[in-house]
Protein backbone atom coordinates (compact mmCIF):
# COMPACT_ATOMS: atom_id res chain seq x y z
CA UNK A 1 0.00 0.00 0.00
CA UNK A 2 2.49 2.52 0.95
CA UNK A 3 4.71 1.75 -2.23
CA UNK A 4 1.72 2.69 -4.41
CA UNK A 5 1.47 6.24 -2.93
CA UNK A 6 4.95 6.63 -2.99
CA UNK A 7 4.67 5.88 -6.66
CA UNK A 8 1.59 7.80 -7.21
CA UNK A 9 3.63 10.72 -5.84
CA UNK A 10 6.30 10.54 -7.67
CA UNK A 11 4.31 10.16 -11.09
CA UNK A 12 2.27 13.11 -10.70
CA UNK A 13 5.43 14.92 -9.36
CA UNK A 14 7.33 14.16 -12.63
CA UNK A 15 4.31 15.10 -14.90
CA UNK A 16 4.14 18.48 -12.68
CA UNK A 17 7.34 19.61 -13.27
CA UNK A 18 7.51 17.63 -16.91
CA UNK A 19 4.50 20.33 -17.45
CA UNK A 20 6.06 23.39 -16.04
CA UNK A 21 10.02 22.79 -17.79
CA UNK A 22 9.31 21.13 -20.77
CA UNK A 23 5.69 21.65 -22.28
CA UNK A 24 5.24 25.14 -21.10
CA UNK A 25 8.47 26.43 -22.24
CA UNK A 26 8.17 25.37 -25.62
CA UNK A 27 4.55 24.99 -26.57
CA UNK A 28 4.84 27.99 -28.67
CA UNK A 29 8.15 27.61 -30.15
CA UNK A 30 6.60 24.25 -31.58
CA UNK A 31 4.67 26.26 -33.64
CA UNK A 32 6.66 28.94 -35.06
CA UNK A 33 5.28 31.65 -32.15
CA UNK A 34 7.41 34.90 -31.13
CA UNK A 35 4.74 34.84 -27.91
CA UNK A 36 6.86 33.60 -24.72
CA UNK A 37 5.37 31.92 -22.05
CA UNK A 38 6.84 34.14 -19.44
CA UNK A 39 4.59 37.31 -20.86
CA UNK A 40 1.16 35.49 -19.83
CA UNK A 41 -1.67 37.45 -18.47
CA UNK A 42 -1.95 33.84 -15.71
CA UNK A 43 1.65 35.01 -14.43
CA UNK A 44 0.89 38.38 -13.33
CA UNK A 45 -0.92 39.12 -10.02
CA UNK A 46 -3.57 41.25 -11.25
CA UNK A 47 -3.90 43.01 -14.51
CA UNK A 48 -5.56 46.23 -15.97
CA UNK A 49 -7.22 46.74 -19.30
CA UNK A 50 -4.13 48.58 -20.11
CA UNK A 51 -2.19 45.61 -19.72
CA UNK A 52 -4.41 43.19 -21.36
CA UNK A 53 -4.52 44.97 -24.51
CA UNK A 54 -1.19 45.58 -25.02
CA UNK A 55 -0.34 41.65 -24.00
CA UNK A 56 -2.90 40.76 -26.72
CA UNK A 57 -2.70 43.61 -29.26
CA UNK A 58 0.99 42.64 -29.52
CA UNK A 59 0.49 39.37 -31.29
CA UNK A 60 -0.79 38.41 -34.56
CA UNK A 61 -4.08 36.81 -34.76
CA UNK A 62 -2.83 32.90 -35.12
CA UNK A 63 -0.62 33.55 -31.99
CA UNK A 64 -4.08 35.34 -30.35
CA UNK A 65 -5.59 31.26 -31.56
CA UNK A 66 -2.96 29.53 -29.99
CA UNK A 67 -2.92 31.57 -26.73
CA UNK A 68 -6.76 30.79 -26.46
CA UNK A 69 -6.07 27.43 -26.95
CA UNK A 70 -3.24 27.84 -24.17
CA UNK A 71 -5.69 28.72 -21.99
CA UNK A 72 -7.54 25.48 -22.50
CA UNK A 73 -4.61 23.16 -22.27
CA UNK A 74 -3.82 25.26 -19.16
CA UNK A 75 -6.95 24.19 -17.52
CA UNK A 76 -6.90 20.43 -17.92
CA UNK A 77 -3.33 21.42 -15.95
CA UNK A 78 -5.17 23.25 -13.54
CA UNK A 79 -7.69 20.40 -12.63
CA UNK A 80 -4.76 17.88 -12.72
CA UNK A 81 -2.36 20.09 -10.18
CA UNK A 82 -5.40 20.71 -7.69
CA UNK A 83 -6.52 16.98 -7.95
CA UNK A 84 -3.09 15.81 -7.10
CA UNK A 85 -1.34 18.46 -4.65
CA UNK A 86 -5.20 17.57 -2.39
CA UNK A 87 -4.29 14.06 -2.46
CA UNK A 88 -0.79 14.81 -1.08
CA UNK A 89 -2.39 17.19 1.28
CA UNK A 90 -4.55 14.20 2.78
CA UNK A 91 -1.94 11.70 3.22
CA UNK A 92 0.31 14.45 4.67
CA UNK A 93 -2.82 15.18 7.36
CA UNK A 94 -3.12 11.54 7.59
CA UNK A 95 0.11 11.20 8.78
CA UNK A 96 -0.05 14.08 11.21
CA UNK A 97 -3.62 12.55 12.92
CA UNK A 98 -5.40 15.25 11.61
CA UNK A 99 -8.56 13.62 9.84
CA UNK A 100 -11.23 16.74 9.02
CA UNK A 101 -9.52 19.76 8.58
CA UNK A 102 -11.33 22.01 5.67
CA UNK A 103 -7.12 23.23 4.87
CA UNK A 104 -6.99 19.99 2.99
CA UNK A 105 -9.23 21.53 0.41
CA UNK A 106 -6.89 24.91 -0.55
CA UNK A 107 -5.44 23.12 -3.48
CA UNK A 108 -9.15 23.11 -4.71
CA UNK A 109 -9.89 26.57 -4.33
CA UNK A 110 -6.48 27.19 -6.44
CA UNK A 111 -7.65 24.84 -8.87
CA UNK A 112 -10.92 26.35 -8.86
CA UNK A 113 -9.99 30.36 -9.43
CA UNK A 114 -6.94 28.94 -11.72
CA UNK A 115 -9.83 27.64 -13.77
CA UNK A 116 -12.27 30.95 -13.81
CA UNK A 117 -8.76 32.94 -14.52
CA UNK A 118 -7.88 30.35 -17.96
CA UNK A 119 -12.07 31.09 -18.66
CA UNK A 120 -11.72 34.72 -18.19
CA UNK A 121 -8.47 34.73 -20.36
CA UNK A 122 -9.71 32.67 -23.21
CA UNK A 123 -12.96 35.09 -23.27
CA UNK A 124 -10.50 38.23 -23.14
CA UNK A 125 -8.72 36.79 -26.38
CA UNK A 126 -11.79 36.32 -28.01
CA UNK A 127 -13.46 39.37 -27.58
CA UNK A 128 -10.04 41.62 -27.96
CA UNK A 129 -10.18 44.51 -28.89
CA UNK A 130 -13.78 44.84 -27.48
CA UNK A 131 -13.37 43.69 -23.34
CA UNK A 132 -14.98 45.75 -21.03
CA UNK A 133 -13.71 47.09 -18.02
CA UNK A 134 -15.68 44.94 -15.91
CA UNK A 135 -14.62 41.75 -17.24
CA UNK A 136 -11.03 42.67 -16.90
CA UNK A 137 -11.42 43.52 -13.27
CA UNK A 138 -13.43 40.26 -12.30
CA UNK A 139 -10.90 38.34 -14.23
CA UNK A 140 -8.00 39.91 -12.30
CA UNK A 141 -9.77 39.05 -9.44
CA UNK A 142 -9.86 35.41 -10.38
CA UNK A 143 -5.90 35.78 -10.84
CA UNK A 144 -5.24 37.44 -7.77
CA UNK A 145 -7.26 34.71 -5.45
CA UNK A 146 -5.48 32.21 -7.63
CA UNK A 147 -2.29 33.50 -6.47
CA UNK A 148 -3.53 34.09 -2.55
CA UNK A 149 -4.76 30.48 -3.00
CA UNK A 150 -0.96 29.03 -4.75
CA UNK A 151 0.95 31.14 -1.64
CA UNK A 152 -1.25 29.37 1.34
CA UNK A 153 -0.75 25.78 -0.16
CA UNK A 154 2.73 26.72 -0.31
CA UNK A 155 2.92 27.57 3.17
CA UNK A 156 0.17 24.50 4.89
CA UNK A 157 2.72 22.00 2.43
CA UNK A 158 5.61 23.80 4.38
CA UNK A 159 4.14 23.58 7.77
CA UNK A 160 3.09 20.15 7.33
CA UNK A 161 6.89 18.54 5.93
CA UNK A 162 7.78 20.51 9.09
CA UNK A 163 5.60 19.08 11.56
CA UNK A 164 6.24 15.68 9.85
CA UNK A 165 9.91 16.04 10.49
CA UNK A 166 9.28 17.07 13.75
CA UNK A 167 6.93 14.39 14.86
CA UNK A 168 9.68 11.55 12.82
CA UNK A 169 12.69 13.58 14.29
CA UNK A 170 10.96 13.50 18.24
CA UNK A 171 9.55 10.29 18.39
CA UNK A 172 12.72 8.70 16.88
CA UNK A 173 15.12 9.91 19.62
CA UNK A 174 12.18 9.46 22.21
CA UNK A 175 12.21 5.50 21.07
CA UNK A 176 16.22 5.75 21.07
CA UNK A 177 15.95 6.95 24.62
CA UNK A 178 13.72 4.12 25.88
CA UNK A 179 15.89 1.56 24.63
Amino acid sequence: MKRKVVFRVLIGLLLILFYNFFVIKNFYAWFDLTFQSSESLDLYFGFDKEQVISLIGSVDEKTRKFLAFGAVIDSFYALFYGIFYFYVLQIMFRKLNYVDTPWVYFPLLLSFFDLLENAGIFMMIKQYPDIKDTFIKIFSFFNQMKWMMAALTFLIFVFLLWKIFQVSFFSNRFEKNLH
